[in-house]
């Protein structure tokens, strides 16, 4: 018996001595940062199993994760998660293998998602990839979509596409942190306010809350007609959604194109990332593209530039519930080729506050979509808030964040 004990004690010693497998997480930047959006690859892990997942606990919390299998393979590729750092903190976290079927299961706070119904009956079915239509005609009723298109949420904010000819963009704001893409149409009329939120912006004939245009001989051509649109939902939460949009045959000054759309938005943000790849036209390479924020509300524009974006936003009772509204498009400067002003006498966009678009060395445009309700946040009532809330996203955007995997 005493041997027993004392094999014991050593034993377990040797166990509670053992250093955790572990991965640290530091931030390189003098700003805080909250949320941040973090992706590690799954040959960081190179003594993992097909069969495996990997739990994280920091500061004795479990972290949520999200696992994306990027080549279809069934296996998972990369791994999210988010996490919340002070000026130059360095977060240490500690990881061990876990079998995927004993993996927990997280709440999502973020989510794609489009309703359709192809017997136009109210009844919408989610579906993950849908072709839209050639005779598709916009605002036909009854709907062949749920809300006219796809939605991509965070758990503050929800975004819209019009998946017609207009292929417009919208905001659903909330009053509560939820998801409610599904619920939105069903009930009640969204252009209100409703118990999860509203439908908080007028669109018209506006680029509204970041919908995409060609600027080719001085004139500004809306994404309209094509000759075939696609979607597909590619990411699903629970920390990060993400949509794929993809056009073939848009005709621009006797030219065609072919264009994919690439949302996404992480969990707690009021902000989404476009991705656009373009090919066709005889000047490909040197073609400009064009969003903006919606002008219709006749609220000022304020321009300034900060750690590599340039931000234009507006600010003031233009929601459509008559209370403060913010809306923001950044571009960083390797894709920034200017700002402009659409009119409300301009043919095809009119009251738009204009963004233009260069083509990255890597042959993408990208540009930041963000938003601020005072239905949603009471700090939003100040515009001085919704400022410094644009202050913070290049915290956010950038590459600020060290990811240290020690060499097992």
């Amino acid at each position: 018996m005493k041997n027993f004990i004392v094999l014991f004690v050593i034993s377990t010693g040797l166990i509670c001595c053992e250093k955790p497998n572990q991965i640290s997480f530091r931030n390189t930047s003098e700003a805080t940062i909250e949320e941040k959006g973090l992706t590690v690859r799954r040959s960081d892990f190179p003594d993992l199993t097909n069969d495996q997942k990997v739990l994280l606990v920091a500061k004795e919390d479990t972290l949520a994760t999200q696992y994306n299998d990027l080549d279809q393979d069934g296996i998972w590729d990369e791994m999210l998660l988010q996490l919340s750092f002070k000026p130059g903190e360095q977060i240490d976290v500690n990881y061990t293998y876990m079998p995927a079927a004993e993996y927990p299961t997280f709440p999502s706070r973020a989510n794609a998602y489009l309703g359709h119904s192809p017997e136009r009956n109210g009844q919408f079915t989610s579906v993950t990839e849908n072709k839209r239509p050639s005779d598709h005609v916009a605002q036909s009723y009854p709907f062949l979509y749920q809300c006219e298109g796809p939605i991509w949420e965070s758990d503050v904010v929800a975004f819209r596409s019009y998946f017609d000819s207009r292929n417009g963009k919208d905001i659903f704001g909330k009053v509560k942190r939820q998801l409610i893409a599904d619920q939105i149409g069903l009930k009640g009329n969204y252009h209100e306010l409703q118990p999860w939120g509203m439908d908080v912006l007028k669109v018209g004939t506006s680029l509204g809350a970041g919908a995409l245009a060609m600027l080719k001989n001085g004139k500004v051509y809306r994404l309209g007609p094509t000759e075939s649109a696609t979607f597909q939902i590619v990411e699903d939460g629970p920390l990060r959604a993400k949509i794929r949009l993809s056009y073939t045959g848009w005709e621009v000054e006797g030219e065609t194109y072919d264009l994919t759309e690439t949302l996404s938005i992480w969990a707690g943000q009021r902000w989404y990332r476009s991705e656009i790849a373009l090919k066709g036209g005889a000047q490909a390479k040197a073609d400009t593209l064009a969003t903006g924020i919606v002008n219709l509300a006749k609220v000022p524009q304020v321009t300034f530039a900060q750690d590599g974006w340039n931000t234009l936003y507006t600010f003031g009772k233009q929601s459509e519930n008559k209370d403060n509204l913010g809306m923001a498009v950044l571009v960083s400067e390797q894709h920034f080729s200017g700002y402009d002003q659409q009119s409300p006498e301009a043919e095809g966009v009119t009251d738009t506050y204009t963004a233009y678009l260069s083509k990255s060395i890597e042959g993408t445009y990208q540009f930041i979509f963000c938003v601020g309700w005072e239905g949603e946040n009471s700090e939003f009532s100040d515009k001085g808030k919704f400022r410094d809330q644009l202050k913070k996203l290049p915290g956010q955007l950038n590459e600020n964040v060290e990811t240290i995997i020690p060499k097992l």
